[in-house]
């Protein structure tokens, strides 16, 4: 009676017994419908045979025993998914401790499939493949392909496949050339040192220093756009699919930059837009046509989408932790360093948290009571170094200062002999100034306390300067009389200069 019951499964050569019971657990399944008129059926042997891979078998068997499916870690994920649709089982029925291992191949496969789309390391499309792709299939077969048809494959090619032959080699070289170019003359026009004067059309009674790009940087700029121009144009001729090619993103920014930039160029003819040389910014996003020539940069951007919500996350707990030093940082130092509202302490804590090495960095907060703050703890070798860097900058202070003094002086005395000069009446009051003081103190030896002054009226470092002038002639000099004084000095050297 027992025996009937047995049954007998061979499985790539391994013999498996179990129960007809144990195989009915599980309906709808292979093992569940068994019947001796199968064709694998064997009467001699009293057996079925399976031609399958008898290691996962032995899980599968193990599942209708316990009701437990688990992943053999000897296999891959494909040939034991392959299995379990043969014996007609649920892949999703695998066991939460395995999942996790099981699920591994299938990231892989959808990794594989982007990576397949990318064109990184593909092999080179056949002829029939390249008419498929064009829609020359038909032609293709019928030998009747013509000439344009021939030829649109091959220009194609030059443009959007870098690694297809040493033409494309070469123009993918250019337009990598023309990219970096661009984008170096886009940045380089905007420092103090390549810039040159204004061209004025009309002359204005007001004294406005202006600057503007070299006029080689236009010239650069219309050389790169007229080859960004080309190049659009053809690969938007060739494209096998125009519509894929305009909803490209890439192709998107391309024209856009063009587009811009012949824009700017027909107002500017007119009028500054300061709007268009704000919106020409787009053109620095011409980086990502590099993606085109480089597998690694599709790999990272690719790796970036990937990885969009765990970036996300980083970045949560990133502000989360700024918010929350910042709070800290505003109550423990309330109003005494950090200003009025916690805002204002939240650079402070973003870079606490940023910062690799503290020792390295020695950070200076300037608030809005013009106070410099050190917030960081530095070495004696830096604080030396810092003291040397303030005394050179004190004593270099002072010779400016004793030669702007010796240039006023000298010009105030050269202007003695021009009695209808108006050097002449700043010069009196000047002198008049100067009675006065000597007047309230005539023997005042000790320097003036300019800080009042500096104080109430945020001198500037030229202004400053000119306070010194003071020292000497009166200690309780209001800081009004001071503020006057100034004004006086630079209409001086202001007459000077001119």
């Amino acid at each position: 009676m027992d025996g009937e019951n047995r049954i007998i499964l061979n499985v790539g050569g391994i013999r498996y017994e179990t129960y007809k019971a144990t195989l009915k657990k599980i309906p709808a399944t292979r093992l569940s419908r068994l019947t001796e008129a199968l064709a694998n059926y064997d009467p001699i042997l009293n057996e079925y045979f399976f031609d399958r891979h008898p290691g996962v078998f032995a899980q599968i068997l193990n599942y209708y025993r316990t009701g437990k499916l688990h992943y053999p870690t000897n296999v891959c994920g494909p040939l034991f998914e392959e299995e379990l649709e043969f014996w007609g089982l649920d892949s999703n029925q695998v066991e939460p401790c395995c999942w996790s291992t099981y699920s591994v191949h299938r990231d892989t496969q959808a990794t594989l499939a982007i990576l397949d789309k990318l064109d990184i390391d593909a092999a080179k499309p056949s002829e029939e493949e390249v008419a498929r792709m064009f829609g020359y299939e038909e032609a293709y077969h019928a030998g009747n392909m013509s000439y344009w048809q021939r030829l649109k494959p091959k220009i194609w090619a030059l443009f959007d496949e870098p690694y297809s032959s040493s033409s494309a080699k070469i123009v993918a070289g250019a337009s990598v050339f023309f990219i970096c170019v661009s984008v170096l003359t886009f940045c380089a026009k905007t420092h103090e040192g390549l810039r040159v004067e204004c061209q004025k059309k009309k002359k204005s009674e007001i004294n406005v220093h202006c600057t503007e790009p070299h006029p080689y940087f236009h010239v650069i700029e219309h050389i790169c756009n007229a080859w960004f121009t080309f190049e659009l144009a053809i690969r938007l001729i060739v494209s096998p699919n125009v519509i894929e090619f305009i909803e490209s993103p890439v192709n998107i920014i391309d024209f856009a930059a063009t587009m811009i930039f012949y824009i700017d160029m027909a107002y500017n003819f007119e009028k500054k837009s300061e709007l268009l040389d704000f919106i020409s910014i787009i053109r620095i996003l011409r980086l990502f046509k590099l993606t085109r020539h480089s597998p690694g940069l599709k790999i990272l951007i690719h790796t970036f989408k990937a990885s969009a919500k765990e970036l996300g996350l980083l970045v949560f707990f990133l502000v989360l932790g700024i918010v929350v030093f910042a709070s800290l940082v505003f109550y423990a130092e309330k109003l005494q360093f950090y200003g009025q509202n916690v805002t204002e302490s939240g650079p402070s804590s973003r870079n606490t948290q940023t910062t690799t090495n503290n020792k390295q960095n020695l950070k200076i907060e300037l608030q809005s009571n013009q106070k410099l703050t050190p917030t960081k703890t530095i070495t004696n070798q830096e604080v030396k170094k810092i003291q040397g860097n303030q005394q050179h900058n004190q004593t270099t202070s002072k010779q400016k200062r004793e030669t702007t003094l010796l240039y006023i002086e000298d010009e105030i005395s050269e202007s003695k002999e021009e009695q209808q000069s108006p050097k002449v009446k700043i010069q009196q009051e000047r002198e008049n100034w100067r009675e006065v003081v000597k007047k309230r103190n005539p023997k005042q030896t000790r320097p003036v306390p300019i800080k009042r002054a500096m104080d109430k009226f945020s001198l500037t470092i030229a202004e400053q300067q000119s306070c010194l002038f003071l020292s000497g002639l009166d200690p309780d000099i209001e800081p009004e009389e001071v503020k006057e004084y100034i004004d006086t000095t630079f209409k001086i050297s202001s007459k000077c200069e001119k």
